[in-house]
């Protein structure tokens, strides 16, 4: 039995992505993996996949179309290895990613989920590391963790019945249907290199239709943590009553995240400060005395948690 299952969705891909993607997985310095390539595109192209000349590739051929989120299902009920780990056909892996991961999880048994960093068409991309952190940015959906970068453990994936849903943003459902269960972690050091494309998956999805399920899913999950949608980037206008119910619901964040990272915690609150300051239009008078004051907004949200204390 191997010790990382390696899963691959694919679908009309570009072979020369794809040919590196693969090269890049089977020329790992962990050698101790299988790679399960399932094909939802309507032609066989077992003869491209049986050109790598290597046993540990196995390529498994949709009679119909499944789709994304059925293709990694179905690849995760094949899998036979200790650890899965998953890639996208258009994406590259650096050399020594899976040695990584795999360390990290062996050292780290309380971890069930582990991304990385990673590059987006070149340009380096920083997520969070700690399993608090990873939690309190997916409420915001906001890209806390790559589906593409992750090692899971297979164990974790079977107690719990974990599943990719038929969804445009498969990948966040997956994590919510994990948050109950897992604990994540993102290792920081830069082990892919993902590419977007006229044909990539990420493009192909479209904007608005991932915007729109992201939204969706977001609520779920903001259900599940705190009992209610915490919707602020999804409204236009605010009014003082608002903003006094941000103010609560963000106090009750404070206390469900005590681990959080606390120069982390101020940006992203800060950030939702300055959007809803932005769009606080119907009393003109509160918004025109919260922008004409000097003082920094990470002070403004201190003093703010700093009064809930009293």
């Amino acid at each position: 039995m191997p010790e990382i299952s390696v899963v691959i969705p694919a679908y009309n891909v570009d072979k020369v992505l794809c040919k590196r993607a693969v090269d890049s997985i089977l020329s790992q310095t962990f050698r101790d993996f299988e790679v399960l390539v399932v094909d939802d595109t309507a032609a066989d192209e077992s003869e491209f996949y049986k050109s790598f000349g290597d046993d540990r590739l196995k390529y498994i051929h949709n009679d119909s179309r499944l789709g994304l989120a059925q293709s990694r299902n179905k690849a995760m009920s094949m899998a036979s290895g200790k650890y899965i780990a998953f890639m996208d056909a258009d994406d590259y892996s650096c050399p020594t990613r899976f040695q990584k991961q795999f360390d990290f999880m062996e050292q780290n048994r309380t971890v069930d989920v582990l991304g990385t960093f990673y590059t987006a068409n070149g340009k380096k991309i920083r997520l969070p590391v700690a399993d608090s952190d990873i939690r309190f940015r997916l409420v915001f959906y906001d890209g806390a963790i790559l589906m593409p970068t992750v090692m899971a453990r297979a164990e974790t994936i079977r107690r719990y019945g974990l599943q990719f849903p038929d969804s445009p943003v498969e990948d966040y459902e997956f994590y919510l249907s994990a948050v109950a269960a897992a604990t994540f972690a993102n290792l920081p050091a830069v082990l892919l290199n993902k590419i977007d494309h006229a044909n990539s998956i990420s493009v192909q999805k479209g904007g608005k239709l991932i915007r729109d399920a992201s939204f969706a899913a977001q609520r779920k999950w903001q259900e599940r943590l705190i009992g209610a949608p915490f919707d602020w980037r999804h409204r236009r206008s605010f009014t003082v009553d608002d903003w006094t119910a941000y103010h609560r619901q963000v106090a009750d964040l404070q206390t469900r995240f005590p681990d959080l990272n606390d120069k982390y915690k101020r940006r992203y609150f800060n950030k939702i400060f300055r959007y809803i300051v932005r769009h606080t239009v119907r009393e003109t008078n509160f918004r025109r005395g919260l922008m004409k004051s000097d003082l920094p907004f990470w002070f403004k949200i201190d003093q703010f948690f700093k009064e809930q204390k009293k």
